[in-house]
């Protein structure tokens, strides 16, 4: 018997009310009460083995020595029977000879002749025969002389046999009674072994749900509407200076986080009251005695038992927010420079530009035809770097000023532009036509600039005769965006090339026409300016579309 079991006989026998309960439900089994006997053993059976929820061999072991008291049996096992296999999983016995773990065949003990009959079997003499199969129930060299057993049902399947033997000779057989008590103290057990095997099973996947969430990147929270943390894993323990999870449980994030605990607390508490996510929130930590940093976070409401629970995800940022306040930096130095070399540009040009002028007016007259040629071509190239040093300073003046926004009416920003553009409709021929135009909150002269820059672009690279530009005009149905296109019928933009155009001096065409190179990448930035998106349509077929919106409802303190 292991020290377990003894202690537990030990017990038994030293319990008055065990053993006079236990000489009950004898009594019971060999009275001539009815069914009601049953019941009756069932209960008083009950009130002395532990909870089925119990740790499962403490329960199943105390079952067992009961069952040896109740059948006069020198061992009582529980014993799996899987692949022909008798494994004994549990026992109540005085010796080694069915201790936890011993294997044997199946075939060479009684139990196979519960697997067989799948229901309960009981024996008092080796060599006894089941009548319903003509088998030996004692195997000759078992060295048992009495038993009785049941199948265990685990999740609709025979799982194994609770059994009860003796090697002593039993004066009376079991009864039908016995049967069906260990029938159902079988019953009892099985569904002990199914718990603990569900347990088992909740076991490893908590277990490996924690080995995901310790080797996943992001910061794990889950806390209460109290900011009170009920779960983390390891990530978002090692953020605040714990190796262990569990050491931030039932921790308050006011005494973690002093500075910022308010704050995460009025987002959780908006979280939790409107039952809605919060996504995407930036903002700077700084954990009691820990470094200051930047994290991006995302609250997520749960109902766990009908309390109110939140998930926090959170990813560490500081490394590409420390990134990005370098590249502003070197972004306002780039633009500092190309403002002050762009403006520092256009005293020599203009100058040159002038004396160009004086020497044309003074020995134009006089120079040969090739000399001319060449005194017009270096005037039209100081013309066009006058033009790109100016559009050079006009991004960079861009880039650094607050956008200031006012209401606009688009249609009277359509016709400025269509009449600063009257030349090139009539040199060309084109035909133009819009669509009612919104009032909106913008800047109006860099809207005017965009559309003018969009409509001439269509006219400058389109051969058709004539060129067709239709301004349309939508408003998405959750009134979020406004959205204008400019269609054409010209030459089209390839694939390649439909995000290239954006760029600075980026020119994808072929055709020879005039111009700084940096129309589209000044809309562009307008457009972003605005909290807008400007792009190519590539679905647009026979011709050039291009497509820009801007926010419904523009706030007039955006800035650049």
């Amino acid at each position: 018997m292991t020290t377990d079991s003894a202690l537990k006989d030990e017990s038994l026998n030293g319990d008055t009310a065990a053993e006079a309960t236990i000489q009950s439900i004898r009594a019971l089994s060999q009275s001539d009460g009815g069914d009601s006997w049953l019941e009756a053993a069932l209960h008083q059976l009950n009130a002395l083995t532990p909870d089925v929820d119990s740790e499962a061999a403490e329960s199943i072991t105390t079952t067992l020595e009961l069952g040896r008291r109740l059948f006069d049996c020198e061992y009582g096992f529980v014993a799996a029977t899987g692949n022909g296999v008798h494994r004994i999983a549990y026992c109540a016995t005085p010796d080694d000879q069915y201790a936890i773990g011993s294997t044997s065949a199946l075939r060479d003990t009684p139990c196979a002749a519960v697997i067989r009959a799948r229901h309960a079997v009981a024996s008092i003499e080796a060599a006894d025969v089941l009548a319903a199969h003509d088998e030996v129930v004692i195997p000759p060299d078992s060295g048992l002389n009495a038993y009785i057993g049941a199948p265990l049902i685990v999740n609709y399947r025979i799982w194994g046999t609770l059994s009860f033997a003796s090697r002593q000779n039993r004066e009376r057989g079991f009864s039908g009674r016995e049967c069906e008590l260990v029938t159902l103290m079988a019953a009892r057990v099985a569904a002990q072994i199914q718990l603990a095997r569900a347990n088992e099973e909740l076991a490893r996947n908590r277990d490996e749900l924690r080995q995901v969430l310790d080797n996943v990147p992001a910061r794990i929270w889950v806390k209460d509407d109290q900011n009170v943390i009920l779960h983390a894993n390891r990530n978002a323990a090692k953020s605040m200076g714990f190796d262990d999870p569990m050491a931030l449980r039932n921790a308050n994030t006011y005494e973690l986080f002093p500075d910022m605990a308010a704050k995460y607390h009025r987002d959780d508490l908006q979280v939790l009251d409107s039952g809605k996510p919060l996504r995407n929130i930036v903002e700077t930590y700084t954990p009691l005695d820990g470094e200051h940093g930047w994290c991006r976070t995302d609250k997520i409401p749960l109902s766990v038992d009908g309390q109110r629970q939140l998930l926090v995800v959170t990813s560490d940022i500081t490394d590409i927010k420390l990134r990005e306040q370098k590249l502003q930096h070197l972004n306002a130095s780039l633009q500092n420079f190309a403002s002050v070399a762009a403006h520092d540009l256009q005293a020599p040009l203009r100058q040159a530009r002038l004396l160009l002028d004086v020497l044309s007016d003074e020995i134009g007259g006089d120079l040969s035809d090739s000399a001319a040629a060449s005194l017009s071509s270096l005037t039209q190239r100081i013309d066009k770097m006058r033009d790109m040093v100016r559009s050079i300073y006009d991004l960079a003046a861009l880039e650094s000023q607050t956008l200031a926004v006012a209401t606009v009416d688009l249609n009277a920003v359509v016709a400025d532009v269509v009449a600063q553009l009257q030349p090139t409709f009539d040199e060309q021929r084109v035909r133009f036509s819009h669509d009612q135009m919104p009032t909106l909150l913008a800047n109006g002269p860099l809207l005017t600039d965009v559309l003018r820059n969009l409509i001439e672009n269509a006219c400058k690279y389109n051969e058709s005769d004539p060129p067709q530009i239709r301004l349309r005009y939508e408003r998405d149905a959750s009134c979020v965006v406004h959205r204008l296109t400019v269609e054409d019928n010209g030459i089209g933009i390839s694939g390649s090339d439909r995000e290239r155009v954006f760029e600075p001096f980026r020119r994808c065409s072929t055709l020879a026409v005039d111009g700084s190179g940096i129309g589209l990448a000044f809309c562009r930035r307008v457009i972003q300016a605005h909290g807008g998106t400007i792009w190519v349509d590539g679905d647009y077929a026979g011709g050039t579309s291009i497509v820009f919106e801007l926010p419904y409802g523009q706030s007039a303190e955006d800035a650049l």
